[in-house]
């Protein structure tokens, strides 16, 4: 295990790999938000700072 890891950062795939994961894990988490009609209430988006 250790050689793989040390071969990708060798070859500087190690952030592309990581970048592909990230990528996967929001596209379910949106899925989840569709499927569940998760929402973030607008007002918490528009809120202004006076």
């Amino acid at each position: 295990m250790r050689g793989r890891l040390a071969l990708l950062l060798e070859t500087g795939l190690f952030h592309a790999i990581s970048a592909v994961a990230v990528a996967l894990l929001v596209f379910g988490l949106r899925l989840l938000a569709l499927r569940h009609r998760w929402r973030v209430p607008l007002a918490v988006l528009r809120r202004r700072r006076r």
